[in-house]
């Protein structure tokens, strides 16, 4: 009984034993993760009421972004012309197992296209859809405090110079 009772106390101590040194590596690991989710891209430059610079007459186009999530932003894009809408995008930026991506659906398709995020530095980022006709690329950067955008293809470019409201 003596050994068997000892037998058992030497076990609950190796167990407890592993698992304070098991409680310790983990403890010990947990700056390291906390630093990779402190390592998500700072989009808030993109945040905010914008209007179009460079449009056609008669048009005013707009961008509106707004963080929703840690790893999140959605905006929305609008051209009036005489008041009527002309065109309405909604877009949104998310960030999935640690890759971004650039989702947009404009309000007469049924379907949404994503874009891979290929580039991020600070204050600009480039996504891309190479199986997409038109655009394949979009690019955001800012410039002082200027919101440029430019969608692209091989045949051609548009861009969008906005200033904030």
């Amino acid at each position: 009984m003596k050994k068997y009772l000892i037998f058992s106390l030497m076990t609950v101590a190796l167990v407890s034993c592993k698992n304070n040194e098991k409680q310790e590596q983990q403890e010990g690991l947990a700056p390291q993760i906390q630093a990779e989710v402190k390592q998500t891209a700072n989009l808030d430059w993109l945040l905010g009421n914008w209007k179009r610079t460079n449009d056609k007459e008669g048009n005013s186009t707009f961008e509106v972004w707004e963080k929703t999530q840690a790893n999140q932003y959605d905006g929305i894009g609008y051209t009036l012309a005489q008041g009527d809408t002309l065109s309405k995008e909604y877009m949104r930026l998310i960030q999935t197992d640690g890759q971004w991506n650039l989702v947009v659906k404009t309000s007469d398709a049924a379907d949404t296209v994503a874009f891979k995020m290929i580039e991020l530095k600070e204050n600009a980022f480039v996504c891309t859809n190479e199986t997409h006709d038109f655009p394949t690329h979009i690019a955001y950067r800012l410039d002082n405090s200027k919101l440029k955008a430019v969608v692209s293809n091989e045949e051609m470019a548009i861009d969008f110079d906005f200033v904030k409201e």
